[in-house]
């Protein structure tokens, strides 16, 4: 080692911008060379040496690269201009030994030269001879370089003509599978290099006989249709070496020629091209398929991603240790926590229910899914419970449970739908009932009536009993007005449709009230606006209802000795729709507070003698028209709003 600090230096200044790619070509470009080699600067410093010179002289690379090739060949520089030098090589812990040097220039093509050491027994590298010829050195860059290439054509082509450099043959041709037929075509790349000389084809029973490297010339046996074309074609030689692994042949590079005679390193120099090519043609079909394997990655995380985000299911992903990795917006919707927020901690700290959510987390990590397990109650970051179905799913890899994906669905609305439908069915049975029961009952009420007629014929009009009589029968006839409201209420109503207008319609109901309005000292004003459109409606039923609001305003204005009965029409539009508004106010106490917001509902009323059914028809008969009614009510007055949607001839 003391030797070796003693010639060591430090690489010229020329090389220090270049150095890298230039010693990667170096070191791939020697390692296709069998026999000893070093390349060094033109101050004799070690550059780069390959294997075969490491193993001679029993150094390392880190000990040579560097340093001055003095060290390993003491009289260098050389006093012979000869290319080949007989000299000595110094080895270390070993004794010297004689060599023949073969000293390679570039004459200014490159900033180093080659120094090739043909030892006693060793055989030299495919390369050695050729090496000093124009371009080779080149191309044998650009062949240590053609797995850079962008893709397969290129590759091919590039290796197509760098074989033509190296290999100074007429005929260069590349043979690849075709699909998965046991048949090689031959490549178009390979024109004009291949011309006719050489068959388009190679059936499988050729591709048997050519699995080893062949060396074809005159007066060999022709057993394959290759060899018969190269013949027939008066070709000087025909050299073929298989292309891909042993037992597994993908592809034949072949070569050629119809006057010069092979080299003795040409089958070794074609078996290093193919198999540079192989490597090459194998990154690029692994980069490829790694491209591919990238996007369809690329596109399942978009496809996951746009589930996850997009799912109206809360969706929870968990790591092994039942720590959270992540939330999706539904998630972070039903809990109220945000995703950055629960990330790293316990699921158990967020999802907060039954202690069966435990045993089946440690379930799932044991690769057992968990499709259902009923309904659970979980609480919110707020602290509410609420409803949900949850299912867990282990997320697995050949065996290992790598993490957990939690599903919740919440079924608060599916809930509520279900108790809404079962009140729906209670009422709609308690209908029924009240159906039955009012016809049930009216007739009795009826001959109840008749009898008290009856019986109070027979009394005379001081009798004390006769105001008896006559309170017995205002309660029958209250009686079998609400039987008839409720007969009225619980069965089907049949509409029947036209268009109708509807200042004429309250025209004439305001015509038939103008009696009672004067007996109960009340006064109309109706302004129907020329603009009301008209609607599409049942006269009859439309008519009960402005009847129920004409009704109860007068009631309630009653108690006041005096009132103001107002209706207007007009037209109504909303950004979307077009329809009639019709508005019946009265100057009357007022809704109380307390019932204003149940007043539509069955049985709530103001007037003691009534039935509190009258608003619920009226709304059932606007919903059915397709109209709404609202009230607007305050100290000294009521407003009802009813709207109904305008008719046109385009519309049914």
């Amino acid at each position: 080692m003391d030797d070796i600090r003693a010639y060591q230096s430090v690489l010229p200044e020329n090389w220090r911008h270049k150095k890298n790619s230039i010693l990667d070509d170096l070191e791939n470009i020697l390692n296709y060379i069998d026999a000893p080699v070093l390349a060094i600067s033109d101050t004799g410093v070690i550059l780069y040496t390959n294997s075969p010179l490491l193993d001679l002289t029993s150094y390392n690379l880190e000990e040579l690269i560097g340093v001055h090739v003095n060290i390993i060949l003491p009289e260098f520089p050389f006093k012979d201009d000869s290319t080949i030098i007989q000299t000595t090589l110094t080895r270390q812990l070993r004794s010297p030994l004689n060599v023949k040097l073969h000293h390679i220039t570039f004459e200014r093509q490159h900033d180093f030269d080659l120094l090739v050491i043909h030892a006693p027994g060793s055989v030299l590298g495919a390369f050695v001879g050729p090496l000093s010829k124009p371009g080779v050195f080149s191309a044998l860059i650009d062949l240590s370089r053609l797995s850079l290439l962008p893709n397969l054509p290129d590759t091919i082509t590039s290796a197509i003509n760098i074989s033509q450099v190296l290999l100074d043959a007429q005929i260069i041709c590349l043979y690849t599978a075709e699909g998965r037929q046991p048949v090689f075509r031959r490549s178009d790349d390979s024109l004009p290099h291949a011309d006719e000389s050489l068959p388009l084809t190679i059936n499988p029973s050729d591709i048997q006989e050519l699995k080893l490297p062949f060396l074809w010339r005159p007066g060999k046996k022709t057993g394959t249709e290759l060899h018969k074309h190269a013949k027939t074609s008066g070709l000087s030689y025909l050299a073929s070496v298989p292309l891909g692994e042993e037992n597994s042949w993908s592809g034949l590079l072949v070569c050629g020629d119809r006057q010069a005679d092979p080299s003795d390193t040409l089958l070794r120099m074609l078996e290093i091209i193919a198999q540079v090519l192989w490597s090459a043609i194998s990154h690029q079909i692994s980069v490829t398929n790694l491209n591919l394997s990238s996007i369809n990655t690329a596109r399942s995380l978009l496809i996951r991603d746009a589930i996850a985000e997009n799912a109206q299911e809360g969706v929870l992903l968990l790591k092994p240790d039942l720590s959270i990795c992540e939330l999706n917006p539904s998630a972070e919707l039903i809990l109220g926590y945000a995703s950055h927020e629960v990330t790293g901690r316990p699921v158990a700290d967020v999802l907060i229910g039954t202690d069966s959510l435990t045993s089946a987390y440690n379930t799932a990590l044991q690769g057992i899914p968990i499709s259902n397990l009923g309904i659970i109650k979980l609480h919110r970051r707020n602290g509410s419970s609420f409803p949900v179905e949850i299912q867990i799913y282990p997320i697995e890899n050949q065996g290992t449970v790598h993490g957990i994906v939690v599903f919740l669905h919440d079924i608060t609305e599916n809930e509520q739908i279900r108790v809404k439908t079962q009140q729906l069915e209670q009422r709609a049975v308690l209908g029924e009932v009240s159906a039955i029961f009012a016809h049930e009952v009216r007739n009795p009420i009826n001959n109840i009536s008749m009898g008290l007629q009856l019986l109070g014929s027979k009394f005379k009009t001081d009798d004390p009993n006769h105001e008896l009589i006559s309170r017995l029968q205002t309660d029958c006839t209250r009686l079998t007005h609400l039987m008839e409201s409720v007969l009225s209420f619980s069965r089907p109503m049949e509409f029947k449709m036209e268009p109708t207008d509807l200042p004429v319609l309250l025209q004439r109901i305001l015509d038939r009230w103008r009696p009672r309005l004067s007996r109960a000292n009340v006064e109309s004003v109706f302004q129907p606006d020329a603009n009301t459109p008209p609607i599409m409606g049942d006269p009859r039923t439309l008519e009960q209802v402005f009847t129920n609001l004409i009704s109860n305003a007068v009631q309630a204005m009653s108690a006041n000795g005096k009132g103001t009965l107002g209706i207007k029409t007009q037209a109504y539009q909303t950004s979307d729709d077009l329809s009639a508004e019709v508005t019946v106010s009265d100057n009357g106490p007022g809704i109380p507070p307390e019932i204003r917001e149940h007043i539509f509902e069955p049985f709530v009323t103001t007037n003691a003698g009534g039935t509190g059914l009258g608003l619920a028809i009226t709304r059932r008969i606007v919903n059915a028209h397709h109209g709404t009614i609202q009230v607007d009510s305050f100290p000294g007055g009521t407003i009802f709003h009813v709207h109904i949607p305008a008719y046109s001839k385009g519309k049914s």
